[in-house]
């Protein structure tokens, strides 16, 4: 077995992990807050102060405010239940609702009581105070419905439960045969919480975020950081392995992080920290989808005089433009065809480059809506960057650009099927 297949092999396996693929729904779950969250900032205080009086703006600025309370703000605790029930569900295991539960509880057991809401901080307004529950724990809250609600489904599996006699209804059985599993496992938590506490003097969402999400944060989503694991993502992706294995672990949660902390800094009048973001990536990097693949399927419309080529063009044409490329990849096919794997990974990483340099220097605003990954191109530019059209005519030339990128690499592969087919 080659080098490649064995890592195909290993990224594969790696991939199907049990705990990625619940990180990945779970994950996926919370999607429409952010949503909800972005676009109700980018009405609020973008397009509403161009088009209503002051005593209006106000009004919808509070309205946009308590969406952003009741979405952004608590990502942390959304979060954390919702991965522990696609933890459960990929487990099969008979009540995910108990294990979502416990993940809710454990959550808060790793809240420092002097970060308790006081009633000072309920005047003051929860979109600042509520540190543990927002953006800041969106790692932790990941981290917490995995191993919480795993021990509890391994002590309840191992039958450390109540047993009850024929003669109990099974609405009340049910109900509390769980209650050793639940109280063994907020036992062993609130001891870790306690633990740390006292030893390092941090909690666990202090520890995260100062050892563990920032120094993600300023790898994964720096520009060279970035490249690499998407560079690798899109070449196991040639190879048939979708990358969203990669994507949904190492990119995933840190750009809707970014993201997240955007809308907040543009809500709070503050400039943005974040040019890499998950619209960052849908409006630049995977235009028509993994490996900018819209470009592909101009090149073939506008050069190529290969019939089976354009067959494939035409009925890739309309899911690429949704980001679904499917069609592309394995009908060019870009799959397990070593020409075209060099532009399928170049053209995204050097789009990211030239748009990261773009936001860099002021060329084009930063992203502060989050948009849907099926958003055609130029639509979500505009969106994403709250109107700025210059984002829309830099889509317009990485889409050229890519076209000339792919160009050569689609005449040689398609000279070669000419000449297997003899």
């Amino acid at each position: 077995m080659s080098v490649i297949d064995k890592t195909t092999l290993a990224v594969a396996k790696f991939s199907d992990l049990i705990y990625f693929r619940a990180l990945r729904d779970g994950v996926g779950a919370t999607v429409p807050f952010f949503f909800a969250a972005s676009f109700a900032i980018l009405l609020a205080y973008v397009i509403c102060p161009l088009i209503i009086d002051s005593g209006a703006l106000s009004v919808a600025q509070q309205i946009a405010e308590a969406i952003r309370q009741g979405s952004l703000s608590i990502m942390g605790l959304l979060i954390a239940p919702s991965v522990a029930f696609a933890l459960a569900k990929h487990r099969g295991f008979d009540n995910p609702v108990s294990a979502a539960l416990i993940a809710i509880s454990v959550f808060f057991v790793f809240i420092p009581i002097n970060q308790i809401i006081s009633i000072h901080s309920l005047q003051e307004g929860l979109s600042n105070q509520i540190t543990p529950f927002g953006t800041p724990s969106m790692l932790v809250g990941i981290v917490i419905g995995l191993l919480a609600s795993d021990t509890y489904m391994m002590l309840v599996k191992r039958n450390i439960t109540l047993k009850f006699g024929q003669n109990v209804p099974p609405q009340v059985g049910n109900s509390i045969v769980g209650l050793i599993p639940y109280a063994i496992t907020l036992l062993l938590f609130s001891i870790i919480s306690v633990i740390l506490n006292v030893s390092i003097k941090l909690s666990l969402f202090q520890l995260f975020e100062t050892w563990i999400q920032s120094p993600l944060q300023l790898i994964n989503t720096s520009l060279w950081g970035y490249n690499i694991i998407y560079g690798f993502g899109s070449l196991l992706f040639s190879f048939g392995i979708h990358q969203t294995g990669i994507n949904s672990v190492l990119l995933d949660p840190l750009l809707l992080l970014n993201i997240n902390e955007n809308i907040n800094l543009l809500a709070e009048g503050k400039e943005l920290n974040h040019i890499i973001t998950n619209s960052f990536q849908i409006m630049y990097t995977q235009m028509g989808g993994s490996g900018g693949t819209l470009s592909l399927i101009i090149a073939i419309f506008i050069f190529s005089r290969y019939q089976p080529s354009r067959d494939v063009a035409k009925v890739s044409v309309m899911p690429g433009i949704f980001a679904i490329n499917e069609p592309m990849i394995f009908g060019f096919p870009i799959v397990f065809n070593p020409v075209m794997i060099v532009p399928f990974v170049m053209v995204p990483l050097i789009s990211t480059t030239v748009a990261y340099y773009a936001t860099l220097y002021g060329f084009v605003s930063k992203t502060v809506v989050m948009v849907p990954w099926t958003t055609p191109p130029l639509i979500s530019g505009y969106i994403a960057t709250a109107g700025d059209f210059r984002a829309v005519v830099l889509q317009f030339v990485l889409i050229i650009l890519g076209v000339f990128i792919y160009l050569p690499f689609m005449k040689y592969s398609e000279k070669i099927m000419r000449l297997q087919q003899g």
